[in-house]
């Protein structure tokens, strides 16, 4: 369902902005975008779940901190590598979660309770 805007690119991520809607797969508006970061397949290369006391936990950000995106840290890794949009208020929905971005709205392939929570 991934269309091209006029900008040439069919990558979601990068045709965000904040403060655009977002709808979950039902169609119901989950909240607006808040961030948008685009993915980096090299950020963080692990495999299973993520120490922070490790040296790769380093490299990922520190909840505490009010680093983004501020969830567990091997899910911190995926978003990472991947790239995600921060929903105001809700969570962070990665790129494969993405439908579309059309006319100013983000579509989500997810329902809101699928969006991941902020920790």
């Amino acid at each position: 369902m991934s269309s091209v805007d006029e900008s040439g690119t069919s990558d979601p991520i990068q045709r965000m902005a904040p403060g655009m809607t977002v709808v979950d797969v039902h169609g119901d508006v989950v909240g607006r975008v808040a961030l948008v970061r685009a993915g980096d397949p090299a950020a963080v290369a692990v495999e299973g779940a993520v120490d922070p006391q490790d040296a790769i936990g380093e490299q990922v950000p520190h909840p505490q901190a009010g680093d983004e995106p501020t969830t567990a840290p091997d899910v911190a890794a995926r978003l990472l590598r991947t790239g995600f949009v921060k929903i105001d208020g809700v969570g962070y929905a990665g790129a494969d979660q993405i439908a579309a971005v059309e006319a100013g709205t983000v579509r989500l392939t997810v329902s809101r309770s699928e969006v991941t929570p902020p920790a």
